[in-house]
């Protein structure tokens, strides 16, 4: 659920940002308290799940567990505009001018910028503006924001230890190999020496050189370890703590019976999961990797999201 909820958190009207996000000012957000609820959503998150955004910008971040007087404004998050217009600043060389500019242009008049007195206020004028547009001008929206983030104390927390929540909340999860999703997962047999056991073993390999192939795809161009592990467990990493309970692959034997179905179509050969219970159905019926390695790509590529197939 968290996982879905952060992919429309990350994309809405209340972040700004390419990759890394920033807060964004929206009146109507402030007004119905959207600010609060995405904090709160987060701080659940990281108390049932232990899953961060991995999303915040380092200077919200920053502002968050430093406070904006201690945060460096940054221009990505500063209307175009703005920055031209305080960059000229830098290059007047009289007095007379830089009151003009002061006294004419609106945006330093809304910083709470009026009059200057000397050349040498230059250097404050630019970085008091820069930090008005920054961190100022959205203070209401990041007040509400951290309100919701004190749900469960997780607020007090990232104060007292930033170098730990930091990696939730910025870094991107650790990369997943084959190997760790191998590890992953607990796999249930049947009892050896047994046919299915055989096809179980089969299907198991299968699985290995799966995971393998998959390792190296990259985002575009086929499964990744990633999309595999939102088709089995929901989620798009391994949560810092672990899964409350430890995934499970079982095998798929049991046949649908239609007297209308052919042959064909009473053997599974498509994965299927549950993700609440953070369990993969395997087919056992394939004969071949290659058909297996098919199935599973079709399965898992039509399946990324809930309620779609």
């Amino acid at each position: 659920m968290f996982r879905l909820v952060f992919l429309e958190l990350k994309d809405s009207i209340l972040f700004e940002g390419k990759d890394k996000k920033f807060l964004s000012l929206n009146c109507k957000s402030l007004e119905k308290g959207e600010y609060y609820e995405a904090g709160k959503i987060i701080a659940l998150s990281l108390i049932h799940v232990g899953q961060g955004p991995h999303f915040f910008s380092d200077v919200l971040f920053s502002a968050i567990v430093h406070g904006i007087h201690n945060a460096k404004p940054v221009a990505e998050f500063i209307d175009q505009h703005i920055l031209e217009t305080v960059y000229k600043v830098g290059n007047i060389s009289s007095l007379d001018k830089l009151q003009e500019m002061v006294i004419n242009e609106p945006i330093f008049g809304v910083a709470g910028i009026y009059f200057t007195s000397s050349l040498e206020e230059k250097e404050d004028i630019i970085e008091r503006t820069l930090r008005f547009y920054n961190f100022y001008r959205i203070k209401a929206a990041l007040d509400q924001f951290i309100e919701g983030l004190k749900i469960g104390d997780v607020y007090d927390l990232m104060v007292k230890h930033p170098d730990l929540f930091y990696p939730l909340m910025c870094s991107e999860p650790p990369a997943l190999t084959a190997e760790i999703m191998i590890n992953l997962f607990e796999v249930v047999y049947s009892c050896e020496g047994s046919n299915i056991r055989d096809a179980e073993n089969r299907t198991i390999s299968y699985w290995r050189d799966y995971l393998m192939d998959c390792e190296e795809v990259e985002d575009e161009d086929g499964v990744t370890l990633k999309e595999i592990l939102i088709f089995a467990t929901g989620a798009s990493s391994i949560p810092p703590l672990g899964f409350s309970t430890k995934p499970v692959i079982q095998f798929m034997h049991t046949k649908v019976t239609h007297e209308n179905l052919t042959d064909v179509c009473k053997k599974r050969y498509f994965p299927e999961a549950n993700t609440c219970a953070l369990q993969i159905h395997l087919p056992v019926f394939h004969k071949d990797y290659c058909n297996f390695e098919l199935d599973m790509d079709f399965a898992i590529t039509n399946s990324k999201m809930f309620g779609k197939a």
